[in-house]
């Protein structure tokens, strides 16, 4: 299994033969239409100084910018003979193109009318589609010259294929909120590689499905920090470690490298309220990972363009014919390592990164509740190195809950934590409290059973924070059946021929205690 404990010496075989590119990490900035009939009454002058404020700070940190913007945004720059300010984000490397909502059409210079509601953007006819995306497109090239409108953000997926093909010098379409929606609901994260996505508008909960025969690339677009969309910088920090641990994965037991990608969004409407936030993820990534190397001599992260990603996709798409960078469909086997990991971290912010050992990464995420009171203390760690034991009772005193990504966990004592090159996730675990607690970690009961009712057998999943017992007991109080299982996450196929039809309890017993019990009905 791949979450096993591999040792150095096939930690250091592995790391010659997988290399992994550095993660593209895009500031991406989306300049939104002067939506007036829902409130939106920040001005030009606003949204260009936070553009131009955003597009200096990044250059000193050594980021570009890639910038989507609506036709109306560039009206105002040509009134306002500001295009130097625009082709200033070219010089500095990054790139410009379009962003269309295509509930609003554009009837007249600075004369954009919400015209249907936001439901239509799912059902928008074709030649809307078209026109709404060409009279944003013919404003932008205005400003910046059709050569330079290279990217598209179109807020809607129906007729892309067709409109993106004919429209030819297009290279990217980036990831829009329906895509979101779907990836946080079924991925618990957003995708980590640019891919060619499926585009049918017949089947909306289907679209994350890889299609080589779609003619552009796909970029995965992480939310921002707004005042009405808070997304702090520990938020997104955490969302970058997530793909972090999976990229030192596939360094080490990947089959082929891959394009890898993150980026967070910026509304120049909202940028000046947020000035902090920009400037904390900014110095974090450069003083950790953007030009830095891990201890096994890896280069970690480097700032670029959604244009950028794309050439870089289509290089590994000629190298790698009919290889995946990505693809998800419903009720498909998770696309990535650590399946396990999206419940550790779902909810929580990044804290800090612990100190524990020259060879030892760790670092510490807070999950807190709904009224933003920190609720569980949640670790994750791993030596760079070899196997090693160690002590982490300076963190927690008491016992921890760990497991390895793959839903192997076991309940041990913080004075011995056994880690390895593979990540741990570890959680404080209060024995006292062992079925709640356990429940509440898990998520979901820890014995459930199906089908059930059930004729001749059933399977059942149990979730065991220590060694177990499942014991299945009938009416009368016998014991029919009895299975041991490890700490962990188990699938258990129970044969019931020869049993009575009728009632059944399940019972999962640890910690010389009653953990969970399930009714069984038994039908002929």
């Amino acid at each position: 299994m791949k979450s096993k404990c591999m040792g150095c010496l096939f930690l250091l075989f592995s790391l010659a033969l997988a290399y992994q590119p550095p993660i593209n990490v895009i500031i991406n900035v989306h300049i939104e239409p002067f939506e007036t009939e829902i409130g939106d009454t920040v001005s030009y002058p606003t949204r260009l100084r936070g553009l131009c404020w955003l597009r200096d700070t990044a250059a000193w940190f050594g980021a570009p910018l890639s910038v989507q913007s609506s036709g109306e945004f560039m009206e105002y720059v040509a009134d306002s003979g500001d295009y130097d300010e625009i082709m200033r984000i070219i010089e500095l490397g990054g790139d410009v193109g379009t962003h269309t909502h295509p509930n609003y059409w554009r009837y007249g210079r600075h004369d954009w009318r919400l015209f249907a509601p936001v439901e239509y953007i799912y059902s928008a006819p074709p030649e809307t589609v078209w026109g709404v995306i060409m009279a944003n497109k013919s404003c932008v090239d205005s400003v910046i010259g059709a050569e330079n409108n290279r990217t598209l953000a179109p807020f809607f997926r129906e007729y892309l294929p067709e409109i993106m093909d004919s429209l030819g010098f297009y290279q990217i379409c980036i990831m829009e909120m329906n895509q979101e929606i779907e990836a946080e609901s079924v991925l618990m994260h957003y995708p980590w590689n640019p891919w060619q996505v499926r585009v049918d508008p017949l089947d909306l909960e289907d679209m994350l499905r890889e299609d080589f025969d779609q003619p552009y690339v796909q970029i995965p677009l992480l939310p921002e920090a707004h005042p009405w969309s808070p997304t702090d910088p520990p938020f997104w920090k955490r969302r970058f470690i997530m793909l972090y641990i999976e990229w030192l994965a596939q360094i080490r037991h990947g089959d082929y490298d891959k394009v890898w990608v993150i980026s967070w969004l910026a509304h120049p409407r909202a940028i000046l309220y947020r000035t902090d936030d920009h400037i904390d993820i900014l110095k974090w990534l450069t003083d950790n990972f953007v030009g830095k190397t891990t201890p096994t001599g890896d280069t970690i992260a480097k700032f670029s363009t959604a244009s950028e990603v794309a050439l870089q996709y289509y290089s590994w798409r000629s190298e790698h014919p009919g290889l995946s960078s990505f693809n998800f469909s419903p009720g498909g086997e998770y696309p990535y390592t650590y399946p396990t990991m999206r419940y550790f971290h779902w909810g929580s912010t990044y804290d800090t990164t612990v100190h524990l050992g020259d060879d030892i990464e760790c670092f510490r995420f807070i999950r807190r509740d709904e009224y933003m009171v920190p609720r569980d203390t949640i670790w994750v760690l791993w030596h760079w190195f070899g196997d090693d034991t160690i002590d982490f009772c300076l963190e927690h005193d008491g016992y921890l809950l760990t497991d390895n990504g793959v839903g192997d966990t076991i309940i041990r004592h913080c004075g011995e934590i056994p880690i390895c090159p593979e990540p741990l996730f570890v959680v404080p675990f209060d024995t006292t409290g062992a079925v709640a607690e356990s429940r509440r970690l898990w998520g979901k009961p820890l014995l459930s059973t199906f089908p059930n009712p059930f004729v001749l057998g059933c399977r059942m999943e149990v979730f065991a924070p220590a060694p177990a017992t499942v014991e299945i007991i009938s009416a009368d109080g016998r014991i029919l059946w009895r299975k041991k299982v490890a700490p962990g996450r188990s699938a258990i196929s129970v044969d019931a021929t020869g049993w009575k039809p009728g009632v059944y309890i399940a019972k999962l017993s640890a910690f010389g205690r009653t953990m969970d019990t399930e009714k069984l009905l038994l039908i002929r």
